[in-house]
């Protein structure tokens, strides 16, 4: 399995897609990721040095842009937080890879469920439509199976919750979101939904309506009152547009944080994109990527599965910044 594997991985690092996958190997793939995540628990205790990576959105110059500013795995570990699909162009390769990645390195790769990893988010923006055209018009049901079986939080060194969208007033402390039995839909409102859907809000106190329909904003109260329940120090969260690349919803305040992986955003915003580093003293660092344009032909993966370094012949320019 591991060859099969290693193959693939190689491949997609030198964007050759045209020796990728078929229909039959990607059901295997899926079917294979989807019993690793079910043998993980709903929420992932994890600990640093880890990267963490807000959505991608199919933008695959995005993944090999990070994997170029990081030693990928197994020699860094990575926690992402989930939207992996739609919108972008190369969803399919993302989220291959990305699997692909979690069954050959499993300890050094962890991956959130996201809102849009869902059948009805796939069908409205555009994964639906990127399977069809790439692989079958039935190939969306496997990537799904695998899709709800994903963990939904992970806890960093008992002081950093991680999660796609952010708290829910059904879920009060990290023992109440272990309890969530998967594999499992996205019901249209709930516990579930907001963990994937919820968005802080600086204009509450606790609770508040949110313009998505389905959820929730919480306040600064409700961040005080869940980071001292849970003995936890900060929230990291991806989900919303940030046109640096992160941003700190609430004023003077850095403890809840979104990171935002995909940049120049659909074709359509001219945002950065970053990733942030929890370091081994859980310090945690923020580190800009390039604005995304064409990658050159000339990256390789060297010694794949030796070295395990990403490296460019010109180096990538990276800004960073410490929080």
């Amino acid at each position: 399995m591991n060859s099969k594997l290693d193959k693939l991985i190689r491949n997609y690092f030198h964007a050759d897609f045209t020796s990728s996958y078929g229909e039959a190997e990607i059901a295997w793939l899926c079917a294979s990721v989807r019993q690793v995540f079910l043998k993980e628990k709903t929420v992932l205790s994890l600990k640093p040095p880890i990267h963490i990576v807000g959505d991608l959105h199919g933008q695959f110059n995005d993944l090999l842009r990070l994997f170029q500013a990081c030693r990928t795995p197994p020699h860094s570990t990575f926690l992402f937080l989930g939207d992996y699909v739609d919108r972008g162009d190369h969803s399919i390769e993302v989220i291959t890879l990305l699997f692909a990645l979690k069954l050959r390195y499993p300890k050094n790769v962890y991956m959130l469920r996201g809102n849009h990893e869902c059948t009805e988010m796939a069908e409205m923006f555009g994964f639906a439509d990127e399977c069809k055209r790439k692989i079958s018009n039935s190939i969306l049901s496997s990537y799904n199976e695998a899709f709800e079986a994903m963990p939904l939080a992970a806890v960093i060194d008992s002081k950093v919750f991680c999660v796609h969208g952010g708290l829910s007033p059904s879920l009060p402390s990290i023992s109440d979101i272990s309890k969530i039995r998967r594999p499992t839909a996205i019901p249209e409102t709930g516990p579930i939904t907001d963990l994937l859907w919820s968005d802080p809000s600086p204009s509450v106190t606790d609770w508040g309506p949110n313009t998505r329909g389905s959820t929730f904003t919480w306040g600064l109260a409700t961040v005080n009152e869940f980071l001292a329940n849970n003995n936890l120090e900060k929230i990291i969260r991806a989900h919303q547009l940030a046109f640096e690349g992160h941003s700190y919803p609430f004023p003077n305040d850095t403890r809840v944080i979104t990171i935002f992986t995909a940049s120049s955003y659909a074709n359509e915003y001219k945002n950065k994109a970053a990733f942030l580093t929890v370091d081994k003293d859980c310090k945690i660092t923020i580190t800009k990527l390039t604005t995304a344009v064409p990658l050159p032909a000339n990256i390789v993966n060297e010694n794949f599965g030796e070295n395990q370094v990403l490296v460019k012949k010109r180096p990538l320019r990276i800004s960073g910044g410490r929080t």
